[in-house]
């Protein structure tokens, strides 16, 4: 994969990665996707954490709902 790159794949794969030994910082976004009503998470953010945060950055920041979430992509 080249810088910028976007690997998408299933937990259910084995996966793995070599050990990092550049001397820059790799950045890893870990994105989980669970339909609201079937999600193990406890915990959720907070967004008074976030106060600089942008409406759009606040909805992606919502805890999961089977109620009604504002859109959060319009494309």
């Amino acid at each position: 994969m080249e810088a910028g790159d976007v690997l998408i794949f299933t937990e259910a794969l084995i996966h793995g990665t070599a050990e990092w030994k550049a001397k820059h910082e790799r950045r890893t976004l870990l994105y989980k996707y669970s339909p609201p009503h079937s999600t193990w998470a406890k915990r959720f953010y907070n967004l008074d954490d976030y106060p600089d945060a942008t409406e759009r950055q606040r909805r992606l920041l919502a805890g999961p709902s089977v109620e009604a979430h504002e859109r959060v992509w319009d494309g």
